[in-house]
């Protein structure tokens, strides 16, 4: 029981500064003056001095009534720290280079060594100034500013004490109440659609769409013909040129411009004439030209053919006063994704123009297009279902692209038209269509079969989201992501794999096992499984590769992908309810999966070819330099050379998994990492990210790594810390690491070694910048959603746990606006305003969100 203090008068409390400065801020809070100044005894100003967090909390738990006729001391004694925290967040300049997200329902509590008048405001709005009052010492100053209602971004300055105003803003975003989230979006014949209006459009969002074998159609939605894409990346067709497995994509498309001709006058089809964009079940554009008297209204839909090379451009004059023309011009190159087109000095200018042909396909005009005459390659066909193709070759030399000139690179390149298709356009005619195709019977696009192409498509991604759990059927978010991880997912021979990340990724082990867990969770059950056969083939020795070109699976540095296979095994198991699976024969030689599971145990056990191996003093797994998900080298950044915190975790999972199959018994050995793990990982608030340590020394001798990272979040999720321990390294990573949609990589205040640290910005060189970044601050989509997963588990996934995680999820709506429009991009910058780098589409930041989102959504709905 706290020392109850001798009451002076109500006069004399009320005329104290303390009591004028927390009366101002419960009144914010809704309380009126009567009960305010009857809560505001003596005991109640002594409570809130000795903890401000735990008062905030009793007058935001009760209402007023209660607090008068219980008491403020009695009811302190029913709130525990963990609660106090919920109705509070304390801010200090610790945060000043992030965003903080609190609750809706938060107070904030700013605390500072300076007296000051803190301003806050909506962004684009003005703010309003809240006065600091000092500690009972005079050292530390508090500001408190009751719940800002309203969700969004909000914007923190300070004016100190005389007139020195503070010279920057600092930023916090207030999410949503969980009954007030809004998951819907826009739907379109039944699917979910992303709409954005030209305001919202910026320079790098682009949309990606792919066909289930490895190709791209990626390009920018809003930009100018003077600037029409932002990196080599883009392209209207970027083919996989191998039928069965992916291998390095090759731009054949860079671009179209599209122009009207209306009345004698040229109108740019681009972002300044743009109406609106959306995204799924197409890429849709509507562009409008109001000048005059003329009044314009055109469509404009991207589709790829699944399973062909082939984009498909559709024009559709919506509305029009008078007649109108539509001129489309296509830039093309012939390279990998990885280069860049120069035509000066190279005879690219006479090679392209002699390797240009217009061709009669069908009853179509068309260009045919194999500039490099490369072999067996049917070369590129540009058929248009009812336009005029007109010959007249152009070169745009020197096309600016940001995105490389941001990352240190080459960054311009040239492209080549060979001229240009007219189309005379009347609202009473179908759509106009492009079939951009490197398929040998380019003849099938100069029909009536596109319709059927479109169409099918359409029902496609039905099918698709009608696998969701039927509790999901009208969630327009869950589709929304389950769409968008069906882009990654790809054919490899016979079987399925997946595309790390969009635009410059192809299939990853880790990557695709990671993902793994994702399509299971969204019942993609039959792609589920024939993605762990073919991996499973993979498996030698006790290892899967790390990186795949085309058959090529030799690069094996990878410690975990072999374990996080063994964890989608089980989830696959745990939703089928069989483990039927695990008899599968998945090669020649009649080994099964239970064989590759076995084969991994025992090999981690004896040790691998490639150094990993297991310390026989505490059981725990060694792994060598650059060997875990955090994989920079030449420099390694993070070379976590020794026992990595969560190879320790999956490791335990798949003893545990191995002994509950009964496919070995691993019981003491478990038993003996679990301890092991315990006393050695554990520094008192969180867990240490790795034991440094050589191949030939045991964890018992190694050098303890206090760098506060994410990869602890692994231990809750599996259950090898619990309790108080799981609840604390939730608070750790989420005042240190936690960043809107993202997770940063290292905190602010921690560093594996003074060679690497924390770097708040991911942009320059690869070598002399980014490497070292990557991993040491930058943030992270895919384990956002997994730090989620591991606050519900912490707290039991309670109905109030599963709630607070939902309103996480509000940065995930802007994120798919933006980047790679429909998707989430792979890295941010730890430092505000944590801009989106590397991919704009990332497979494991989409599966991670979508599992996690159906677990709270599924745990909520029961």
């Amino acid at each position: 029981m706290k020392k109850k203090l001798i009451a002076d008068s109500q006069e004399q409390i009320e005329n104290t500064p303390f009591y004028r400065w927390i009366n101002t801020a419960i009144l914010c809070k809704g309380l009126d003056q009567l009960n305010a100044s009857a809560i505001l005894n003596t005991e109640a100003l002594a409570l809130a001095r000795q903890d401000l967090q735990l008062f905030l909390a009793i007058i935001s738990k009760y209402n007023a009534d209660t607090i008068i006729k219980t008491g403020i001391i009695c009811l302190s004694e029913n709130i525990n720290k963990s609660e106090a925290k919920k109705y509070s967040h304390i801010w200090s300049f610790d945060e000043k280079n992030k965003e903080s997200m609190i609750a809706v329902t938060q107070w904030l509590i700013i605390k500072t060594s300076e007296n000051n008048l803190a301003f806050a405001g909506k962004h684009g709005e003005s703010g309003t100034g809240y006065q600091s009052m000092p500690d009972d010492n005079g050292k530390e100053y508090y500001t408190v500013i009751p719940p800002l209602k309203d969700p969004g971004h909000y914007w923190l300055t300070f004016k100190w004490s005389g007139t020195k105003w503070e010279g920057n803003d600092y930023h916090i975003r207030v999410l949503p109440d969980y009954r007030s989230f809004k998951q819907s979006l826009y739907t379109d014949k039944g699917l979910p659609c992303h709409r954005l209006y030209p305001h919202e459009v910026q320079d790098f969002d682009e949309v990606a769409l792919t066909n289930g074998r490895g190709a791209l159609c990626n390009i920018p939605v809003g930009r100018t013909d003077n600037n029409p894409i932002n990196s080599k990346y883009n392209g209207i067709l970027l083919i996989n040129n191998h039928p069965e497995y992916p291998i390095d994509r090759d731009v054949l498309v860079s671009f179209s411009t599209d122009k009207i001709i209306a009345d004698n006058k040229v109108y740019d089809l681009n972002k300044s004439t743009l109406k609106q964009f959306e995204r799924y079940p197409t890429a849709r554009w509507i562009y409008q030209i109001n000048e005059g008297t003329t009044h314009i209204e055109i469509e404009k839909t991207l589709q790829m053919h699944y399973g062909k090379n082939t984009t498909i451009a559709s024009y559709k004059l919506l509305s029009a006063s008078i007649p109108i023309q539509l001129i489309v011009r296509p830039a093309l190159e012939q390279r990998s994704y990885h280069g860049e087109t120069k035509a000066g000095s190279t005879g690219l200018e006479k090679k392209y123009f002699d390797g240009t042909k217009l061709v009669t396909v069908g009853q179509s005009q068309s260009f045919h297009f194999n500039g490099e005459n490369w072999q067996d390659f049917p070369g590129l066909t540009i058929v248009s279902s009812d336009g005029t193709c007109i010959q007249e070759p152009y070169w745009h030399y020197n096309v600016f692209h940001p995105t490389e000139a941001d990352r240190g690179q080459l960054c311009s390149g040239d492209k080549y038209s060979p001229g240009y298709i007219v189309f005379q356009c009347d609202q009473s005619k179908p759509a106009h269509h492009i079939a951009y195709t490197c398929e040998k019977d380019a003849r099938f696009y100069s029909g009536k079969n596109i319709e059927t192409v479109l169409a099918n498509e359409q029902q496609r991604l039905e099918g698709i989201v009608k696998k969701l759990d039927p509790k999901l059927k009208n969630d327009s978010l869950a589709q929304s992501l389950v769409i968008a991880l069906d882009q990654f997912i790809t054919k490899r021979e016979e079987h399925k794999t997946v595309i790390a990340g969009y635009p410059w990724f192809i299939d990853w082990g880790r990557d695709t096992l990671l993902v793994l867990r994702g399509i299971i969770e969204a019942e993609l059950l039959e792609t589920s499984e024939d993605i762990i056969k073919e991996f499973a083939k993979f498996e030698e020795n006790g290892t899967l590769p790390n990186i795949i070109h085309g058959k090529n699976a030799e690069n094996r540095d990878t410690v975990d992908a072999q374990l996080v296979f063994a964890i989608a095994v089980n989830d696959y198991i745990k939703k089928t309810g069989n483990s039927s699976i695990l008899e599968e024969v998945i090669d020649g030689k009649g080994r099964n999966i239970k064989d590759v599971i076995k084969s991994i145990a025992a090999n981690y056990i004896a040790g691998t070819e490639n150094g990993i191996h297991m310390d026989r003093e505490t059981g725990l797994i060694w792994s060598p330099t650059h060997f875990t998900w955090m994989d920079t080298n030449h420099p390694a950044g993070t070379p976590r050379e020794g026992y990595p915190v969560e190879i320790q975790v999956f490791w335990y999972h798949l003893l545990t998994f191995m002994t509950d199959q009964g496919i070995h018994d691993y019981t003491d050995l478990a038993t003996k990492v679990k301890n092991n793990f315990q006393e050695l990982y554990w520094n008192g608030t969180y867990l240490y990210d790795n034991i440094e340590a050589t191949n030939d020394t045991s964890a018992l001798n190694g050098k303890k790594d206090s760098a506060i990272r994410p990869n602890m979040l692994f231990a809750v999720l599996f259950g090898l810390i619990a309790g108080k321990k799981a609840e604390s390294v939730i608070t750790v990573t989420r005042e240190q690491l936690i960043i809107p949609g993202f997770i940063r990589s290292l905190s602010e205040n921690t560093c594996s070694t003074p060679d690497f640290p924390y770097q708040g910005r991911y942009e320059g060189g690869e070598d002399e910048k980014r490497k070292l970044a990557y991993h040491n601050g930058t943030g992270w989509s895919w384990l956002y959603y997994t730090w989620i997963d591991a606050m519900i588990e912490s707290k039991g996934m309670s109905k109030e746990a599963l709630e607070d995680a939902h309103t996480y999820f509000e940065p995930l709506r802007e994120q798919l606006n933006h980047g790679g429009i429909g998707s989430i991009a792979e890295v941010c910058d730890g430092d505000y305003p944590h801009t989106e780098r590397g991919c704009n589409m990332q497979a494991w930041g989409i599966s991670e969100a979508l599992r996690v989102y159906i677990k709270i959504s599924k745990g909520l709905s029961t």
